[in-house]
């Protein structure tokens, strides 16, 4: 079996434990954030009925996301450790970077839209997410939302709108599903929602508007900070 090698930011209050040796096996290492640490792991990945158990790519033949997952879950021994937990720890752990959490519905900074506008031209990785309830973890909200989700933020923008009237802009968030399904938002400014009659054509091919079952969806800025509960 081919051994791939891939590399992960360790906190500088990381010690690996003894079942997840880096190097020499006989030795823990110590590793500084922002410093990398090479993980080392084989290519035989967890499957089901011939299907990846966790994390994979539409793409058959492509596993990077899925050997990526592995070297992450071996520094930490086992996938189990993975499970739950919130965005911004992992970001860190992946990029060295400081995060910021914002609460929403209503606790939300006032410029939190123009904060997430200069994210966005930063490149800067965003994540929202539900607070799961006991014994609805995953559960599908009647707006389509999932409860207990990572989902990411994928685009912010400032749209052009034509009212028979009148002209404006109007703050959208556009979001993505970590399954890539159907499960999507079902409101103002979803996937074939009347509020996409309101643009023009021009507008849309700027947006990359598509209609298709792949988890990623648009929402009114006021919806988003209204049914989302953190921003991280």
């Amino acid at each position: 079996r081919r051994h791939v090698v891939s590399h992960a930011g360790i906190g500088s209050d990381q010690r690996i434990p003894r079942c997840c040796h880096v190097g020499q096996p006989e030795r823990n290492v110590l590793k500084l954030r922002g410093k990398l640490g090479c993980i080392i792991v084989d290519d035989r990945l967890p499957t089901f009925n011939k299907h990846l158990v966790f994390m994979h790519s539409r793409e058959k033949n492509e596993f990077w996301s899925a050997l990526l997952e592995k070297a992450y879950a071996k520094l930490f021994c086992s996938y189990e450790a993975l499970k739950g937990g919130s965005q911004s720890e992992a970001m860190e752990d992946f990029t060295s970077g400081i995060t910021e959490f914002f609460e929403l519905k209503g606790k939300e900074p006032k410029n939190l839209y123009d904060i997430m506008l200069k994210a966005m031209t930063r490149s800067s990785l965003m994540g929202c997410s539900i607070e799961a309830q006991p014994g609805r973890i995953e559960a599908e909200l009647p707006n389509g939302l999932i409860m207990g989700h990572a989902y990411s933020v994928t685009d912010v923008r400032m749209v052009e709108v034509k009212l028979p009237d009148k002209t404006g802009k109007i703050p959208l968030v556009r979001i993505r599903n970590p399954w890539g399904n159907e499960a999507e938002w079902k409101g103002a400014w979803g996937d074939k929602s009347k509020e996409w009659t309101l643009i023009s054509d021009a507008e849309k091919k700027k947006l990359g508007l598509s209609y298709d079952d792949d988890g990623e969806f648009w929402m009114a800025y006021n919806d988003f900070v209204q049914n989302f509960e953190k921003l991280e």
